[in-house]
């Protein structure tokens, strides 16, 4: 007899490491240690605590991650705001330290009805499915957000994290799409969030952007043309993100 899975309304979302493919077909070792490294990545996922709440909630353990391959699965134990905080921070985190790491990450952010088995390792429900459209279809690397995602943070005064004054955590912006054209798409600013963990502040080149990459994706000038479109997309937010942020400051 088929053994149910458990049913919750959750926060789900779907990151995959983008030139895994070409990256272990042209050097299989330094594919193993992206994925060491990233898995590093997972395990490093710090604990937050939200200080202004009585008792203190320890939010991280309001997350499941897994990881086959080179996808990354995360879902919440439920949809409270702690629930949404856990996500929304500490995938930000996951994000920007694997690209700290030069591993470039996309993804996307739902929320819905998911059942989860994890004795027998499975995981079924729309939220899921969206989360991996909401990251496959864009040409960058980034982390978009579905409408009621945005809704539900925007709904909490200040929202759950922090970027400085007058810098919003999540914006909208014209997501540029693998299918051409742009979509505007609710996204985390994470450039602003973990501005201190770039080397170089921007604003980058493409060319000074992609730099760290080239040890596992190749050289700039041997990648495929769509390749290339994803990195100059995010050099673009990237250094339209702390233009934003030198004006607010100013």
């Amino acid at each position: 007899m088929a053994r149910p899975g458990v049913l919750h309304r959750r926060y789900v979302a779907h990151f995959d490491m983008l030139g895994f493919k070409s990256a272990t077909l042209r050097n299989s070792s330094l594919a193993w240690n992206a994925l060491r490294n990233l898995r590093l990545c997972m395990d490093r996922m710090p604990t937050y605590t939200l200080q202004h709440m009585k008792p203190k909630r320890v939010i991280s353990r309001r997350l499941e991650t897994r990881i086959f391959s080179d996808t990354i699965l995360v879902f919440t134990l439920g949809d409270e705001d702690d629930d949404l905080t856990a996500m929304l921070l500490l995938t930000s985190q996951l994000f920007s330290d694997a690209l700290a790491r030069c591993i470039p990450l996309r993804g996307g952010i739902s929320h819905g009805d998911f059942f989860v088995d994890s004795d027998l390792q499975l995981y079924c429900g729309v939220p899921f499915v969206k989360a991996y459209e909401l990251g496959e279809r864009a040409q960058w690397y980034g982390i978009t957000l579905d409408q009621i995602v945005a809704e539900r943070f925007l709904s909490h005064p200040g929202g759950p994290l922090t970027t400085g004054k007058n810098i919003p955590t999540i914006i909208q912006w014209n997501v540029p799409l693998k299918v051409g054209g742009s979509r505007t798409s609710w996204v985390v600013n994470w450039p602003v969030i973990f501005r201190e963990g770039f080397s170089k502040h921007p604003p980058l080149s493409v060319e000074e952007y992609y730099e760290p990459f080239e040890l596992f994706l190749g050289p700039y000038r041997s990648l495929a043309s769509d390749a290339k479109a994803k990195h100059e997309n995010t050099a673009a937010f990237i250094n339209a993100q702390f233009d934003a942020l030198s004006h607010a400051q100013a």
